[in-house]
């Protein structure tokens, strides 16, 4: 071995040995050494510690842990150069006091163990390499290789999963050159380093990571997959561990139990309902549409009957309250589906104002001047064509200034 190669393989177990919550992912607070600290341009102390159990962020696709050093809270962590550097908004000096939100760390560590059985499962099972890891503060997701999963394979998943969490086995974790950790049958290869951390949970998994674990599979409580869809070539599968999926859980129990309550049924038969209810208000649905239908044909002719015919043409001015801007298109179709027939309804919907103006085909009226002046007046929003426009505003309280130009304008 080369010098040079033996400082970098010197330097990457220094790292390890730097990083403490390697060694011991429980712990919460730690005091240590202060071994630079260099402010930088965005008036921020990049800080680096003798040691250090706060976690980096997104390495190895995890989250960062949050804590504080000496009371001051740390606003990120990252890698750098085999260095963790800890970004302060205060100086620290000499030998300082580290203390992590272990609440927050103890579920990293349940959802990245659970990622590893899980991630082994597909493996075993179907062949499924897994590509992609992403840790979230909500969500937890891996991206497989393959494709064609089903519901009765993600149940076989599941229940192969949750065994090796009932079972309680070991999780060790070692330190090996790079020659060492290929002989000891990893699930996949890994980078090319000199040194290299590997997790072992029993006879079941092997693979080189630097994130952190539970001692032992049972502290992760529960594996379940919430979602599975597919992810451009492969599968992306989105799961909850331990608190996580308790709360889940509790959360989706309280809907179903509101649900169940409310089709007064047992919680069993809520989906039977819901898709019952389902095609129920699909077809009343059907039905009230088919209605309204009929009753804006009759109110169309209503309108028709009393229009005002001036000059030969036909004009029917309304001001209306709370109707179906939709509804109303219907009706203004209707009206000026015969010839001659000019017609505007203003609407007034207690915290909004509607106008939709309409004519006949065989007319030429600028019903957009109209509208632009109505719009004016009731600060209107909208379009449409030169035989129907329409818009709606929010000053309600001219609406009946609006009505009263558009008599006026046509001298009605």
């Amino acid at each position: 071995m080369s010098c040079a190669a033996g400082l970098y393989k010197e330097q990457k177990f220094m790292s390890f040995k730097q990083k403490k919550f390697l060694d011991n992912p429980y712990l919460d607070s730690i005091k240590s050494k202060v071994t630079s600290c260099i402010l930088n341009d965005e008036k921020k102390y990049e800080v680096i510690l003798e040691n250090t159990i706060f976690y980096p962020h997104l390495s190895g696709g995890q989250p960062k842990d949050e804590g504080t050093v000496n009371g001051i809270e740390v606003l990120n962590v990252y890698e750098q150069d085999e260095n963790i550097i800890h970004i302060l908004p205060e100086a620290v000096y000499g030998e300082v006091e580290q203390n992590i939100n272990f609440e927050k760390r103890f579920d990293h560590m349940q959802q990245h163990s659970g990622q590893h059985i899980l991630s082994c499962a597909f493996s075993n099972l179907y062949n499924a390499k897994t590509i992609g890891f992403h840790l979230s503060g909500e969500y937890t997701t891996i991206d497989l290789d393959i494709a064609e999963f089903d519901n009765d394979k993600i149940k076989n998943i599941e229940e192969y999963c949750n065994k090796i969490i009932y079972d309680n086995i070991k999780i060790e974790s070692r330190i090996l050159s790079h020659d060492e950790a290929l002989k000891t049958g990893l699930r996949k290869q890994p980078v090319d380093d000199e040194t290299i951390r590997i997790i072992r949970i029993g006879d079941k998994d092997n693979v080189a990571c630097c994130g952190t674990h539970v001692n032992y599979t049972g502290e992760i409580g529960i594996i379940k997959v919430i979602k599975y869809e597919k992810y451009k070539s492969g599968t992306r599968v989105e799961f909850l561990c331990g608190k996580r999926a308790l709360t889940d859980y509790i959360n989706k129990n309280n809907d179903i139990q509101i649900l169940s309550n409310a089709f007064s049924c047992h919680t069993s038969m809520v989906a039977e309902n819901i898709f019952k209810f389902k095609n129920e208000s699909g077809l009343l649905v059907k039905k009230i549409s088919m209605l309204q239908d009929e009753i804006n044909q009759y109110e169309a002719e209503s309108f028709i009957q009393s229009a005002i015919c001036v000059n030969g043409i036909n004009y029917s001015l309304n001001m209306l309250k709370e109707r179906d801007i939709k509804d109303l298109r219907f009706i203004v179709s209707k009206i000026t589906k015969n010839n001659n027939y000019f017609c505007a309804f203003v609407v007034n919907n207690n915290d909004s104002c509607s106008i939709i103006i309409g004519q006949s085909a065989n007319l030429n009226i600028d019903i957009k001047d109209i509208y632009l002046k109505c719009s004016d007046i009731i600060e209107a929003k909208g379009g449409g064509n030169s035989k129907m426009i329409q818009g709606t505003g929010k000053k309600v309280e001219a609406i009946d200034e609006c009505f009263n130009m558009l008599k006026n304008y046509f001298g009605i």
